[in-house]
Formats: structure tokens, C-alpha cells, sequence
């Protein structure tokens, strides 16, 4: 239907998506956020996961006052995938998120009632899927630091570090 286009990862220079996504942090991470990371940092994901997609609806479903049924619940998934597909790009490339006009009309929804019921179920999923790309920074981030703390404690010669042990024992 209206998802069709295709983008390709943009690598800036100095970029480090290809650290969020080849570093042992995503495996620590919860399930649905290293799968956000791999599709939005990554060149090979050309879609988000069916994990990832599942972990979005349930906690979009979990905000929603009353259940969707037929075709609206459709919807609620098509607009789900047009969200991270926009997030993505906005991330990614600095492309501007389609105006909410323009989703409207592709989600066959009329102004009246885009802005009456849709708007904010769009608002809503964009702002968990923020959420997902928050959260999997940070991680990313403390496991950066932490690693590179061990890295620089490991890296350090046994002799040199005796030498200060025993130096401060002499001192105290």
C-alpha cells in the first residue's frame, strides 16, 4: 500500500551507528530495543523486526482506551510501520516526518476524523518508538563506558601497577 519506498542508510563522517550496531551492547539490551537499534542504525534492515513491530503495538495497545477491531486495527499496524519507517529517515537521513495531512490521506481518513481520533494514536506511536531509540542510546552509551573503563584498567602493565600499590603502601 503506501510503504514501498526503500531508503539506504546515509553514513556521515565520524558517524558511529556502525558501534551501536557491531558492539556486544545490543545483545544486552531488551529484545525490542536492539531490534529498533539494528533497523535504525544498521544498512542491512530494510524493514523492523516482527519482534520489534509486536513490542510497538502492545505498548501502543496498552495506552489505547478501548480495543481496535477490523479494519481500524489494520490501520494501527500500517501506520506502526509508516512511523518507524519515518523515524528512521528522520534519524538517519534529517528528512522531515510527512505532515499529518498527508498521512491522513494515505490512511484513507478524512481531516475531521484524523484529527478527531488518529492524530493522537500517530503522536502516541512515534513517542514509544522515541522512547525505544532513548532508551537504546543510553544503553549504548553506559556500555561504551563501561567497556572502556575495563579496557583501560586491563590495559594496564601487572609491573606499573604494583609499583603504585606498593608506593602507596610505603606512603601510608
Amino acid at each position: 500500500f503506501f510503504f514501498s519506498s526503500r531508503r539506504r542508510h546515509t553514513r556521515l563522517q565520524g558517524d558511529w551507528s556502525s558501534d551501536v550496531c557491531s558492539s556486544g551492547s545490543m545483545n544486552n539490551a531488551r529484545t525490542c530495543v536492539a531490534e529498533w537499534l539494528r533497523y535504525c542504525y544498521s544498512d542491512g534492515a530494510q524493514l523492523p523486526s516482527r519482534e520489534f513491530l509486536v513490542e510497538l503495538l502492545a505498548q501502543f495497545s496498552e495506552q489505547e482506551e478501548r480495543a481496535l477491531r477490523g479494519s481500524s486495527a489494520e490501520l494501527i499496524k500500517h501506520l506502526a510501520l509508516l512511523a518507524c519507517q519515518q523515524k528512521r529517515d528522520q534519524i538517519n537521513a534529517g528528512k522531515d516526518l510527512l505532515p499529518q495531512t498527508k498521512i491522513a490521506q494515505l490512511a484513507g481518513k478524512s481531516a475531521a476524523a484524523w484529527n478527531k481520533r488518529w492524530a493522537c494514536r500517530w503522536n502516541r506511536l512515534l513517542r514509544i518508538i522515541e522512547s525505544f531509540d532513548q532508551e537504546g542510546l543510553d544503553h549504548v552509551y553506559e556500555w561504551g563506558r563501561r567497556d572502556k573503563a575495563t579496557r583501560r584498567n586491563s590495559n594496564m602493565p601487572l609491573q606499573r601497577s604494583l609499583r603504585t600499590a606498593a608506593r602507596n603502601e610505603m606512603v601510608a
